[in-house]
């Protein structure tokens, strides 16, 4: 008898945690090529000035800061992240694995 009330428990809350049926929430393909393209872009910065954030271009500075909402703070933390390797999978100036 215990053994299956656990199991209906178990489906119950398979049930609840999974949907019955319900299909996943639609991804947002415009925001998903834009963060892309955006990531490239700064790849492409990166390369060019070494891994040297002094020697981005103003230009190219303001298009990078823009992505961090005009805080050029973060932005520049985020590129001294960039530089050690120390974002997410590694950056631009990871070591290959």
């Amino acid at each position: 008898m215990k053994t299956k009330w656990s199991f209906l428990v178990l489906v119950a809350c398979s049930f609840a945690a999974f949907g019955c049926g319900a299909s996943a929430p639609k991804v947002d393909e415009a925001y998903m090529k834009e963060a892309a393209n955006t990531g490239m872009d700064v790849k492409a910065m990166f390369d060019k000035s070494g891994g040297d954030y002094s020697k981005v271009s103003a230009e190219d500075k303001a298009k990078y800061v823009k992505s961090f909402n005009g805080d050029e703070k973060a932005a520049s933390e985020f590129w001294g992240k960039m530089k050690s390797g120390s974002v997410g999978g590694g950056g631009p100036a990871a070591p290959k694995r």
